[in-house]
């Protein structure tokens, strides 16, 4: 035998061992599962209800207690004689597997060829067939299916023949055995084969259990010895989100305040922040830079850079994941779970290491987390910009250069990938990441922010002192001038520095720069000196420290920028470019016309709708150019357009950038709005008499491009894709609008007719009706659980009063009203104006559950709307419009 890491492990455990104790419960639970499987195989079908039995009967007691799993037993069709049998021989010994407690979905058209294959499973003779037989389950490709549910009940099925195959087993088998496994069920029998090799060859029991307890027995061993395996360097957050575009644009965003979870600050590189999205842990993602301050409606804000990853498979926020969460152990200052063990509706949270290590084995998204190198993250050098020869030449010529134009065109995004590629161009002793740095202009940023002020500190005996504190043009000087001196002394150039000064107009330039405004002329760069006013050191700015600013002439034009200011730059023009969408995508018609009016079975949904808005954008740009105190610099960027993977991308792009823009243009004035740039679109996308835009989906987006461009006979919208899913008879079946990614309201209601019955649908859509009424439909972005929330501007412009899913629940968002600071409504006006659902027998609500917690203020029951009476469907009804009328009177008199 080959020694491999696990064999003096492997020794110690089996010195160790008391299998003789373990072996009892093995064996018991395995009967009870045994005997289930047969009784539901002779009663008939095996579907959902019945394989979740199955697998939940494999938990462990303080995952799934005896009282649950009696509770599944008395659901399901089989003979009442047995089911006594099987409720009496339960006890808190039944059951081995820990995880989560999602419900193994099987369609209801995949029933009969799950039951035929459950049937060989359990009759079958011949191992061959077992294996046969999970292979035809993996060809079913069951929704969330993989080996982590399926092979518990396999295991107790077969106990000698199949493992529990999950995160800790297959890490295990990894780290002491040198054995990738796949987590595939269409691979299970390969993987079952290693397995049983890795038993055989180590001498442990025949029963699968005993090599299973070894992997927790190690597991358990190693977090004794480590505590936990995440590096101490990094923190780890949780932050509840519910504005799509910071998902999409990646970034952090919260007010500054004294309000704990609004601090950004403490977010540094290399930190991971876990995202929930309307009760989905939909990824991951790293922190890639520093807060940067702006100003928008009077309020001061934090914005952090991220880069964000997908996980595989959203993980639903329910009740099971939380109990996990709130481990006593894990708790820290900050954390997500409250000491009722209820979510904080607060935005950013802290995890501790263990927390974090938790919900990366659930979202299996280990791979996700970015190594921290010797040079920090983000070292990897990006590729020249188009014209970056360009944008060399007047650096080197002016030291500074501004790149202008409307919003959308690309502007920072070149500054930071010229910057990176310019300054990883040369192999400098500090990282790129040290070279390359940006900060936000906005008009509460001043010359202390920028070059240095003064800090007030008390010392040990109580007297204040005051200590100078850099700002960003110095900490990035202090840099160069060192590189620079290094140079000078090896006889060799010095490495180049670049500041990015995003949205360099929207600050007091004479005010920020102050008497530093002198040295940024080339010629005086390391020949001419200030006195700072502060410190009152000298200071010169070295000729290896470049600048570059970005403006967008949506808010200002070049000619109002500070003329001092002015000659000091040199000015680049972004203009838009919407040649570049239709050759950054992966795209089959020839350009944007020819895919909206020539017929072609290849061109997709996303194409028709991303060609329609190039079309719609250019007809935009013409009418923005010619309308009256709009022009040039207020002209639609292609930016807005790229990267689209969806037909969901291009609506939402439309939604909650491109219209909102055009508004904002037009200070709210919807007339002047719709008669200067809109007018052929009708209603499809805003409702000029409420003045909002609307909750279109892709179809009505579409009409609307087309009759905006001109295009009098544009070909039909492409059908959602229909793609094969075996079921047992080969037939095609159609992929509804959701799984194909369109997140839209018509994704949506298409959704409930296939989750509902007619009734509760019909209930559904008298929520609907309502919402669309007094405001919008806002759906979420789970990739599995639909849902709709009620928003109005009446209560608060971000957040819902309540969210329905897929399923007809429905869900009271008050302690999301309560946390926020985009509405004025008071914990004690919540409560009151909630009253209006208390007709309603299974609604109620808790305010302040916890007098010692005051970062939860309320718990809402949620309510099926499928048990509800008539009287309580309009008690329902009637309380949204109710808490409507009240909220607006509250804040808006």
């Amino acid at each position: 035998m080959v020694d491999s890491p696990g064999d003096e492990l492997v020794a110690a455990y089996l010195s160790d061992r008391e299998w003789e104790k373990q072996r009892q419960s093995v064996e018991k639970t395995a009967g009870i599962v045994q005997d289930l499987a047969v009784a539901l195989l002779e009663a008939g079908e095996l579907g959902q209800q019945e394989v979740t039995a199955l697998y939940r009967l494999c938990m462990n007691n303080s995952t799934y207690p005896v009282s649950s799993k009696r509770g599944e037993i008395d659901e399901l069709e089989i003979p009442a004689d047995l089911k006594r049998d099987l409720k009496e021989r339960l006890g808190e010994d039944v059951g081995t597997v820990g995880g989560l407690l999602f419900p193994v979905e099987i369609p209801a058209e995949n029933t009969d060829a799950v039951t035929a294959c459950f049937k060989t499973l359990v009759t079958a003779e011949e191992r061959e067939a077992w294996d046969d037989a999970v292979r035809e389950l993996a060809e079913l490709e069951l929704p969330n299916v993989k080996c982590g549910k399926l092979s518990p009940i396999l295991s107790y099925l077969h106990p000698e023949y199949y493992p529990v195959v999950n995160t800790m087993s297959r890490n295990g088998l990894a780290e002491y055995f040198d054995e990738d496994v796949s987590n595939e069920v269409a691979e299970l029998p390969e993987t079952a084969a290693t397995y049983r090799s890795i038993r055989d060859e180590y001498g442990f029991e025949a029963n699968f259990r005993d090599l299973d307890y070894f992997f927790v027995w190690a597991n358990n061993r190693a977090k004794e010895r480590d505590s936990v395996t995440l590096e101490g360097d990094r923190s780890y957050f949780w932050v509840n989100q519910s504005n799509q575009s910071e998902i999409e644009d990646e970034y952090l965003r919260a007010k500054v305040d004294d309000v704990w979870h609004h601090e950004l600050e403490k977010l540094a590189d290399g930190d991971v922040v876990f995202h929930n999205f309307n009760d989905e842990l939909i990824g991951l993602s790293t922190v890639t830079g520093t807060p940067t301050q702006y100003e928008f409606r009077d309020d001061v804000y934090h914005r952090v850079p991220v880069d964000f990853e997908w996980f595989s498979e959203s993980v639903p926020v329910d009740t099971e994941l939380k109990q996990v969460l709130d481990t006593p152990d894990w708790h820290q200052k900050y954390y997500p779970i409250d000491s009722n063990g209820n979510l904080k509706q607060a935005y950013l949270s802290q995890l501790s290491l263990a927390a974090a290590e938790f919900l990366l084995d659930t979202g299996e998204a280990w791979n996700l987390i970015q190594s921290l190198g010797s040079d920090g993250p983000g070292e990897e050098i990006p590729d020249a910009p188009d014209h970056a020869d360009e944008i060399e030449r007047q650096l080197l010529k002016k030291k500074q250069v501004v790149f202008y134009g409307p919003p959308g065109t690309g502007k920072t995004y070149t500054a930071e990938r010229f910057a990176k590629w310019w300054v990883g161009q040369q192999d400098g002793g500090d990282p790129v990441s040290d070279r390359v740095a940006t900060v936000t202009f906005h008009p509460s940023f001043t010359y202390e922010d920028f070059i240095e002020g003064l800090s007030a500190k008390t010392n040990d005996e109580g007297q204040v002192a005051y200590e100078v504190q850099d700002g960003a043009l110095k900490r990035m000087q202090t840099a160069a001038m060192a590189a620079y001196d290094r140079a000078a002394e090896a006889n060799t150039k010095p490495d180049r520095y670049v500041l990015i000064i995003d949205e360099i107009n929207r600050g007091n330039l004479a005010q920020i720069f102050g008497e530093v405004i002198t040295l940024l002329e080339a010629d005086k760069r390391g020949t001419f000196n200030v006195e700072l006013a502060h410190s009152g050191e000298t200071f010169t700015l070295p000729p290896n420290l470049y600048v570059i600013g970005t403006m967008n002439t949506a808010d200002q034009s070049i000619a109002l920028v500070d003329t001092a200011l002015r000659r000091r730059f040199r000015f680049v023009d972004y203009p838009p470019n919407l040649d570049v969408v239709w050759g950054a995508g992966d795209m089959v018609a020839a350009d944007a016309y020819t895919a909206v009016t020539q017929p072609n079975e290849q061109v997709s949904r996303r194409e028709q709708l991303v060609g329609a808005s190039v079309l719609a954008v250019e007809t935009l740009n013409e009418r923005i150019l010619n309308a009256p105190e709009l022009g040039k610099g207020k002209q639609l960027g292609h930016t807005y357009l790229l990267g689209h993977e969806s037909p969901t991308d291009v609506v939402d792009a439309w939604r909650y950038d491109i219209l909102p823009q055009l508004e904002e243009y037009y200070f709210g004035q919807f007339d002047r709005l719709r008669d200067d740039l809109l007018t052929e679109t009708g209603e499809r996308l805003i409702r000029w008499e409420a003045e909002q835009i609307q909750s279109f989906d892709a179809a009505d987006l579409y009409a609307a491009l087309c009759q905006l461009a001109g295009i009098e006979d544009p070909v039909p919208l492409a059908a959602a894709p229909v793609k094969a899913m075996t079921d047992g008879t080969g037939a095609s079946q159609s992929v509804d609008a959701w799984e194909e990614g369109e997140k839209t309201v018509a994704a949506f209601r298409e959704r409930t007719t296939s989750t509902l019955d007619e009734k509760a649908q019909s209930r559904v859509e008298r929520l609907l009706a309502v919402g669309e009424d007094i405001g919008r439909l806002d759906t979420g972005r789970g990739e599995h659980n639909a849902t709709a929330q009620l928003k109005t501007d009446l209560i608060d412009p971000g957040v819902g009063l309540l969210q329905i899913d897929q399923d007809g629940t429905v869900k009271f968002k008050l302690d999301w009203l309560a946390a926020r600071d985009e509405n004025a409504l008071t914990g004690e006006f919540i409560n009151d104006a909630a009253g209006a659902f208390d007709e309603v027998a299974a609604y109620s609500h808790e305010w302040e559950p916890d007098p010692d917690d005051d970062e939860r203020e309320f718990v809402a029951s949620n309510i099926q709307i499928a048990d509800l009476s008539e009287a309580e469907m309009d008690t329902l009804v009637e309380g949204v419009r109710s808490f409507a009328r009240q909220a607006d009177e509250f804040q808006h008199g």
